[in-house]
């Protein structure tokens, strides 16, 4: 069988969605459309996805012709795999750093970020361009992936997103939080 990722949108807890990209093990049956796994990669936006070598898009009425084929039985799958990223992988990793008050250190490069010209908008103090992701917008920003020092090698990554033209970490109301973090990576989501 063959894998498949694409990024879907939870929405029970906010209303436009939290993205999980998952990777799901496809059948190699007749019709390829039965799930044999799958695995939570990321939550949140990852306005910079990196893919898979030799990984090829698909085409979004073929993603949505795939997705109306999952079954109740893979749809379990998905919700479990979910439920063990959340409950089983994060959150104990969590408890664990933040009990330990284990400091964040740089994973790899910070990178630009300059957004299609999806839409031009304020946000935060300034009209600028913004590239909507995932029913979300960003603006020309830098990001950095981090994780927790701890001496494990758990991978577990955040990403944060700096806006150079807004101020930094502002408590006033209608002001985005600078920097934030945008999303979880876990282990399973290196491409190399």
């Amino acid at each position: 069988g063959k894998s498949l990722e694409c990024v879907v949108c939870e929405s029970s807890v906010v209303a436009r969605g939290v993205p999980i990209r998952l990777r799901l093990r496809m059948g190699s049956g007749s019709d390829g459309g039965e799930i044999r796994g799958a695995e939570v990669v990321a939550v949140g936006c990852d306005i910079a996805p990196t893919w898979p070598p030799g990984s090829v898009p698909v085409e979004a009425k073929e993603a949505r012709a795939i997705c109306s084929r999952i079954d109740r039985g893979g749809r379990r799958m998905i919700a479990g795999a979910v439920s063990r990223a959340i409950f089983k992988t994060l959150e104990p990793h969590l408890a664990d750093v933040l009990g330990a008050r284990t400091a964040l250190v740089t994973s790899g490069d910070a990178v630009d970020f300059s957004p299609r010209h999806d839409l031009y908008a304020r946000e935060g103090l300034n009209k600028k361009w913004l590239q909507r992701v995932s029913g979300y917008y960003f603006a020309e920003s830098r990001i950095r992936d981090v994780r927790f020092d701890n001496g494990r090698d758990d991978d577990i990554r955040f990403t944060f997103y700096f806006d150079p033209t807004e101020p930094p970490n502002s408590e006033r109301i209608g002001m985005n939080v600078n920097p934030e973090v945008l999303c979880c990576k876990f282990g399973s989501y290196h491409c190399n």
